[in-house]
């Protein structure tokens, strides 16, 4: 009887598993023959840097901004919890990743040949506010996390909460004709709230006026890399430059703007030999745990149901990963943080982390 129970507990927390890492894994790219953003698959990798003047969809780039000619605010990273200077280096010899372990981490979704991202599962009673932890990462991938600096979750005695965005291309609609990111800013400048948003180099060469809005309210402008490869399947070579040339565009796009030190991995793709190439550059991986399956704009959730969840997944060190190109996310963002707020959280930037 005691066999039978365990097995069933292996195989329902198997299938939860499964369920997020497809929610949190799902490619997140522009549809290049349309220009209406959706899931799409990513190209193969390639080791020659993306320098064109031109966007994929063939229209002209967004040139060197002269309306973008004020220093942006900076971030100072005083934090005794986190690992990052400010700065990007790019290492003149990768010998030392070969001693360090090549493969997926050991917990990873069976499922899931290229390894991405789940995060534990963390259940919220709406009534009474008590948590359960349904299942959470093994301690192993845990250490690895906490060894090289990287952000899964924060500390969990302390009410404190991230807010992050992922940005791999701007969206509109009629609802949104500026974008759904400029939306969600709108709603964090009304609120107070300073986020993190990951750009890849689609994003900056598109809106290079929004990024510059981010910097100048105070929010955290990250790297999401230049193609959105996932990492794991790239060459350590390829993983360099896809850091390097996606900070350097930002620099030429927006003079003065700060190193992108904070990094969220494509498709949530990482590994010990991702996480120690990245600590290496000075840069801070940044995971999450809590996100919902909010990426494709054709099918989006129901905005009901959807801030249901995000309430239930609320729990101490939340770092919530949602996408910038979601109108469920701009339509629900001001009574998520309200109800935040409501039950006694704080919510922090990336910079204030606390393990």
């Amino acid at each position: 009887m005691v066999i039978k129970v365990k097995k069933l507990i292996s195989f329902i927390l198997a299938v939860c598993m499964m369920s997020v890492a497809l929610a949190s894994c799902s490619p997140f790219r522009k549809n290049t023959d349309t220009g209406v953003g959706r899931s799409t698959e990513s190209n193969l990798p390639v080791q020659t840097q993306d320098t064109s003047d031109t966007e994929t969809d063939g229209t002209p780039a967004v040139s060197d901004t002269d309306a973008l000619n004020t220093t942006p605010t900076g971030v100072i990273y005083n934090n005794p919890d986190l690992t990052v200077t400010g700065s990007i280096t790019v290492p003149s010899d990768l010998s030392f990743l070969d001693g360090i372990n090549k493969g997926h981490f050991a917990d990873k979704n069976a499922d899931d040949p290229k390894g991405c991202w789940w995060p534990g599962r963390i259940s919220r009673d709406l009534t009474t506010g008590e948590i359960t932890v349904k299942y959470d990462r093994a301690q192993e991938t845990i250490d690895l996390i906490n060894k090289y600096g990287a952000i899964y979750c924060g500390n969990s005695e302390e009410k404190i909460v991230y807010l992050t965005f992922d940005c791999g291309y701007e969206y509109t609609d009629a609802e949104h004709p500026n974008g759904v990111t400029s939306s969600i800013i709108d709603t964090l400048k009304t609120k107070n709230v300073t986020g993190t948003f990951f750009v890849t180099g689609d994003y900056i060469r598109e809106r290079p006026d929004v990024i510059k809005r981010m910097l100048d309210e105070g929010h955290i402008v990250g790297t999401h890399t230049m193609h959105h490869y996932n990492m794991t399947t790239v060459t350590p070579e390829v993983f360099v430059e896809e850091i390097k040339s996606n900070n350097d565009l930002l620099k030429e796009k927006i003079p003065g703007a700060p190193d992108m030190v904070f990094y969220r991995p494509p498709e949530g793709g990482s590994c010990e030999w991702n996480l120690a190439l990245a600590q290496q550059m000075g840069l801070c991986s940044v995971f999450w745990s809590a996100t919902e399956a909010d990426y494709n704009t054709d099918n989006q959730p129901d905005p009901a149901q959807t801030l249901i969840n995000d309430k239930q997944w609320l729990h101490n060190g939340c770092v919530y990963l949602l996408h910038a190109v979601s109108t469920t996310n701009a339509q629900i963002l001001g009574e998520l943080i309200d109800y935040i707020r409501a039950e006694g959280y704080e919510i922090r930037s990336l910079a204030d982390f606390k393990r």
